[in-house]
């Protein structure tokens, strides 16, 4: 496939952003910002959509017509003519292009877009949901950042009902827990409270005894306590974990907040454990993952889907799970190879939305082709739905 027309435009994410399109061939493709960023990520868009834009459409469209793009590895010759402007256009612009790209050769093949990367492709991952929240994505609530719900189903469809369901029960729950919660949520729609973490663990642990006898499976809970966040200096010398929202206002050193970390995985259930300490910190992720073998303790912050970061975490044994998210590094390429990676040495690899989203489903893809275990796309709003959608269809053979 030859790509003819290419262009870029500024449209809006889900927090009301401006964000880069790219169109190519008729073919569309968009890429979301995070709110709870790690420090070893690419730029987004570094001098904003304007300029991106402007810079896209006045050099780097002339540099991408006439390329021939066939398969996946031909996105190698794209961001070989992106990267000399990658710090105006940046990581987002340089994804939306290979999204659009992907999308224009799934249509000229007439395959379905996981199809076109892996035909063979078989199994289908397994949702895990943010039903509370808190953190970087709530302007207050719980220092948690995320709470996460898994049903381990036969079907994707099925999943997803349950996941929905229990959504809402939180929601109707917390209108007679929580006197002033008014039916808020997250960035990402999970509910915002004003409880504290170990009220809304100890109810969530109760709840999922409740559950899991009425849909007769079992539904896994974990939290990303995003703990970068919490992470900040104290007398302008040391740097301290500081909790401010309804945990007494704790400060606490680094070896009581990972004893905290572990009574709450041990206290209340927690089998999903991502960020639970600061992002350089690879000795606390490897205590925590040593203290729980058979938790899946999830770096995210600490490697930003990046595979030379990732080396590092194998080497140290640090975590058995990652999150992958493209825009942190900017590239699909590098993508596909920190998936290829983690996989190789039995870490498991967590397909991840970000809460700035876009409509563009095209993860839902990437999961599937790469045979993703776990996804990680919310539960509520348009933009989470059409991810969970789009992997409800290819279930079911669309």
């Amino acid at each position: 496939m030859k790509l003819k027309d290419v262009k870029a435009r500024k449209i809006f994410n889900s927090r009301g952003q401006e964000v880069v399109e790219v169109i190519i061939n008729d073919s569309y493709g968009s890429a979301p910002f995070g709110a709870s960023t790690g420090g070893k990520e690419v730029a987004a868009i570094p001098q904003g959509a304007e300029k991106a834009v402007s810079v896209f459409n006045s050099k780097c469209s002339k540099r991408l017509k006439g390329l021939e793009v066939g398969k996946f590895d031909d996105l190698k010759k794209v961001e070989e003519q992106l990267k000399d402007d990658f710090g105006f256009i940046g990581g987002n612009t340089v994804l939306a292009t290979e999204y659009a790209i992907l999308r224009a050769l799934a249509r000229d093949k007439g395959k379905p877009i996981w199809k076109v990367l892996n035909p063979r492709a078989k199994g289908m991952p397994m949702p895990l949901c943010n039903v509370i929240g808190g953190g970087a994505h709530a302007k207050k609530g719980l220092d948690v950042q995320e709470v996460e719900i898994m049903p381990k189903t036969k079907s994707f469809y099925e999943a997803v009902k349950i996941s929905t369901e229990i959504h809402k029960q939180i929601g109707k729950d917390l209108m007679l827990k929580d006197k002033f919660f008014t039916g808020g949520k997250t960035d990402e729609g999970a509910w915002t409270t004003n409880l504290s973490a170990i009220e809304i663990f100890d109810y969530l642990k109760g709840l999922i005894n409740r559950s899991e006898k009425k849909y007769g499976v079992e539904i896994k809970t974990g939290i990303d306590l995003a703990a970068s966040q919490l992470w900040k200096k104290k007398d302008k010398k040391y740097f301290w974990y500081h909790y401010a929202a309804k945990m007494r206002k704790l400060t606490m050193d680094r070896e009581k907040h990972i004893k905290l970390v572990k009574d709450f995985s041990d206290r209340f259930g927690l089998w999903y454990l991502e960020d639970p300490v600061e992002e350089n910190d690879f000795e606390g992720y490897r205590e925590i993952q040593n203290e729980f073998p058979d938790k899946l303790v999830v770096v995210d912050d600490a490697t930003c889907t990046n595979p030379d970061i990732l080396k590092e975490v194998i080497k140290m044994k640090a975590a058995k799970g990652i999150i992958i998210k493209p825009n942190q590094v900017g590239s699909l390429i590098k993508t596909k190879e920190t998936f290829d990676l983690a996989k190789k040495n039995g870490i498991t690899p967590v397909v991840s939305h970000r809460s700035g989203e876009t409509n563009d489903p095209i993860v839902s893809h990437l999961a599937k082709a790469w045979e993703a275990k776990i996804v990680k796309f919310g539960i509520s709003g348009g933009e989470r739905m059409a991810k969970l959608n789009e992997l409800i269809r290819i279930e079911q053979g669309d």
